[in-house]
């Protein structure tokens, strides 16, 4: 649309031949917008063609004055700012991006189910939503889910938990007419609520079963290979049992290898994971072979933690709070345990910290209750005890 055809609502068709092209120069249009009578302005006959002006220029020549002067002018003259694709139900999970730029956010679905959720990519400097992938069928995630949006290492692809028994794969900035509902790629399993980890290069996810499968080891799926997948259960098992010693074996204590949260490595070597009731492990994907398997907790104490850089895993069990090398699994420094600990949780420079509630109830197992984002905990700074703040040997 040119700038013509958006002042002649304004202005009227004798001031309009004189205005330049929006892709024209920014302060050009800046002059037009300007020279509009603005008292004329209307937002419901006029808002819509004016902001596919802006829009048109801002493709050119991102945010300029003529946006700035225009906000002002509509909000003066009635027009409401919000953003025009809005989540119609809760949100239900959220993650930031390997490189910290976009933010993903996604809603369970609203009062019409078919219209399915929404999945919303802000940019985290400029605080813009910058697309929106809606009718995600059965909404994205569930209450108290973890992990249950991972993006591709270049942020192109994000892979999504949705109707509570699937993972899909968008394209995290594809056209619009082309990421309503259906993804580029879909894995699921024959029950519900499953745990992934996407591969950093966008290309693979390893499926673990949901709730009620008795089988249910993790499934390494080429996305290449989805559409001629008829069942997962067809896919080899990730790690074969044969290959576990009988220590891990022994950890497992009769129950299948399936992880409640697990990550991709960002060099893509490893997926590395726990399973809540009380072990973690690495496992080396190419070889198909559990590097390390160990008792890591219980449900008396926190869930581990891996660092940030994906070196040093921590974890607290029998009194001890263990640093461990999270490549080979080895310990690398103990420390006393935080008696209570609800979380730990790394920080820049290798700090951990370990999250305590301020109150505790009587008659409550400590730290059962308390999650990361619930009211009533405090952090303990790093000048404290040691076993407040870790750094890397």
């Amino acid at each position: 649309m040119t700038d013509d055809r958006m002042m002649r609502r304004f202005s009227g068709p004798s001031h309009a031949r004189h205005h330049p092209e929006v892709d024209g120069d920014p302060d050009a249009v800046r002059e037009s917008l300007d020279a509009a009578d603005w008292s004329v302005f209307t937002p419901e006959r006029d808002l819509q063609p004016l902001r596919d002006a802006l829009t048109a220029l801002e493709r050119v020549h991102g945010v300029t004055e003529a946006h700035r002067y225009a906000t002002a002018k509509i909000k003066a003259y009635g027009a409401q700012l919000r953003h025009a694709d809005t989540h119609r139900a809760e949100v239900l999970t959220h993650v930031l991006s390997p490189c910290g730029r976009y933010l993903a956010l996604g809603s369970r679905v609203g009062e019409e189910f078919d219209d399915g959720g929404v999945l919303q990519i802000w940019e985290v400097a400029t605080g813009r939503c910058v697309n929106v992938i809606d009718g995600i069928p059965g909404g994205v995630g569930w209450e108290r889910g973890r992990h249950l949006i991972q993006w591709s290492a270049d942020a192109s692809r994000v892979a999504v938990v949705h109707h509570k028994f699937k993972v899909g794969v968008w394209e995290s900035f594809g056209d619009q007419e082309d990421l309503w509902g259906e993804p580029i790629a879909e894995v699921s399993v024959s029950d519900s609520r499953p745990g992934f980890a996407f591969a950093p290069d966008g290309e693979r996810i390893v499926m673990w079963g949901g709730w009620y499968l008795e089988d249910n080891r993790g499934r390494l799926v080429s996305l290449d290979d989805v559409d001629e997948l008829e069942d997962i259960d067809d896919v080899e098992a990730l790690v074969p049992v044969e290959s576990l010693s009988d220590e891990m074996l022994a950890v497992l204590d009769g129950e299948p290898l399936c992880l409640d949260w697990s990550a991709w490595s960002k060099d893509g070597e490893r997926v590395y994971g726990y399973e809540s009731s009380g072990w973690a492990c690495s496992i080396d994907v190419a070889a198909r072979r559990v590097v390390w398997l160990k008792q890591t907790h219980d449900f008396h104490n926190p869930l581990p933690a891996w660092s940030p850089d994906e070196r040093h895993l921590a974890h607290q069990r029998d009194g001890q709070l263990v640093i461990s090398d999270a490549v080979t699994g080895e310990p690398v420094a103990v420390h006393a345990a935080r008696p209570g600990a609800a979380l730990l949780s790394w920080g820049p420079g290798g700090r951990l910290a370990v999250v305590v509630p301020a109150t505790q109830r009587r008659g409550r197992a400590p730290g059962r209750k308390y999650r990361q984002g619930d009211r009533g905990a405090r952090l303990r700074s790093g000048s404290g005890a040691p076993s407040d703040r870790v750094r890397h040997a």
